[in-house]
């Protein structure tokens, strides 16, 4: 992960830099806000915690050791809570990266069943007359006829075409046909 950082240090800093300019553009005092925010905020704390209800934290108890890990405190819960809030939006506000990456081709072939919340990897292949079931978590091809279902997904059986489930032998009660997968 520190590799990857550091070979794309370039793109993050640009990309860094235009989320600053993007956020704070035609703001009164700009860049200046993602400064003086968490310090006004830190201030209104202290003040609020440390000098009006008298909490105390660290061995000393004074004001300097309170506001010293509030603000090491509110770093770390700033960074987490502007990484969960930026994740969501990161592909839609920046539709330019997706067309520039290519995604493998997923194939469903003729009569193939996906169930509901499936996810399908890129790439996969599912089958003829193949059943998925809801919520499975396909990371393989799906043969002909599979029936699959879970999480990951794995087979548990096959599935005639008219879409019932095949016996031990590969025979379908319903349209009287036997199969052969072999």
């Amino acid at each position: 992960m520190f590799l990857t950082t550091w070979k794309n240090r370039s793109l993050i800093l640009e990309l860094t830099k235009r989320d600053f300019s993007q956020r704070y553009r035609g703001s009164y005092g700009g860049l200046t806000w993602s400064f003086a925010q968490p310090i006004f905020l830190l201030a209104v704390y202290t003040l609020v915690f440390s000098v009006i209800l008298k909490t105390r934290w660290g061995l000393s108890g004074e004001t300097k050791d309170f506001a010293l890990i509030l603000f090491a405190g509110l770093i770390v819960l700033n960074t987490f809570s502007e990484c969960l809030n930026k994740a969501p939006v990161l592909i839609t506000d920046n539709p330019n990266f997706v067309k520039k990456v290519v995604f493998p081709s997923t194939l469903v072939r003729e009569s193939a069943t996906i169930g509901a919340n499936a996810t399908i990897v890129c790439g996969i292949t599912i089958g003829k007359y193949a059943f998925i079931g809801a919520g499975a978590v396909v990371t393989k091809d799906a043969p002909d006829h599979a029936m699959i279902y879970g999480n990951p997904a794995t087979q548990h059986g096959w599935v005639c075409e008219c879409g019932n489930k095949l016996d031990q032998k590969h025979y379908c009660s319903t349209c009287q046909k036997k199969w052969d997968f072999s």
